[in-house]
């Protein structure tokens, strides 16, 4: 069930991967309730704007679209409350203890977030101590970049694209407003189920997932413990350790592995240029002039 405020804005602007597609693509079979905002003309051309840019046979069911007061349908309700309590966190108007009460609640309930135009700045100040402020800058940036992933990916994203994005607004919405800590792998998981992907393992997330993200300079950080868009530099830090305590000492084994077979060659097959990995050939030069410094 849909409040009728949020649509009416998701209407105004075809540009970007709208409300109502992302909505029919997960749920073919949707049921559509919405209050009695705007007056009769408004819900006819609502009616009419889904019906004709989304599902073809939505409205072979009488049922399918439905207005209602709010009075009368108690789920119409419960989605202007819900739309409010995301306001009053978007627009700074509650309490620290209130907001932290709201977000407790929005963890278990929501699957992602919308925003038009995109957010590339945070609705709070940005901290006044230096430390804070470069924080807040690495979130900002990482933020950024994730909206322009989205952009990029424009209104028709083919699969692989759509379940990038899933995971990014996921991530992106847990790294806003739920929680500094890593998504775990499995509540991923739960949430592209959710989503309408059916059954996506931990490598189809690996693969065609976070490295596609990140191959598209989305800044996603990860350990065992999941995946999170960086909110400090000791995140940042973090991700670098990790990755360079895998990266280096694989670069040493092959360097040894090498240097083996050239010496026992005499120097005639170097494994690295005879298999045409001039990049991996660049890593082990530099390896080896950093061990001579």
């Amino acid at each position: 069930r849909i409040d009728g405020n949020s649509l009416s804005c998701a209407r105004r602007d075809a540009r970007t991967l709208t409300l109502y597609e992302r909505l029919f693509r997960a749920y073919p079979d949707l049921q559509m309730i919405v209050d009695e905002h705007g007056g009769q003309e408004f819900q006819e051309s609502l009616k009419s704007y889904v019906s004709e840019r989304f599902v073809d046979d939505l409205f072979g069911d009488k049922d399918a679209f439905q207005t209602m007061a709010s009075k009368d349908n108690v789920l119409v309700q419960v989605a202007d409350f819900f739309a409010g309590s995301v306001a009053q966190i978007y627009e700074d108007k509650a309490s620290e203890e209130a907001v932290l009460a709201y977000k407790k609640i929005l963890r278990s309930l929501t699957l992602g977030m919308l925003e038009w135009p995109s957010k590339y700045q945070s609705l709070l100040p940005p901290p006044t101590d230096e430390f804070g402020y470069a924080d807040y800058q690495v979130h900002q940036e990482a933020l950024r970049q994730a909206d322009l992933f989205s952009e990029r990916a424009g209104e028709h994203p083919n699969e692989d694209e759509r379940l990038q994005l899933s995971i990014l607004r996921f991530l992106r919405f847990q790294s806003e407003f739920v929680t500094k800590d890593y998504v775990p792998t499995a509540e991923i998981v739960g949430h592209l189920k959710d989503s309408g992907f059916g059954d996506i393992n931990d490598q189809r997330i690996r693969s065609s997932g976070i490295a596609k993200l990140r191959d598209s300079d989305v800044i996603i950080t990860s350990a065992a413990k999941g995946y999170k868009i960086p909110q400090t530099r000791a995140d940042i830090n973090e991700f670098l350790e990790r990755a360079s305590g895998i990266v280096v000492p694989l670069l040493e084994r092959v360097k040894k592995a090498r240097e083996v077979y050239r010496l026992s060659s005499r120097g005639e097959y170097d494994i690295v240029t005879a298999a045409n990995l001039a990049e991996l050939a660049k890593l082990l030069t530099a390896l080896e002039a950093f061990a001579d410094d």
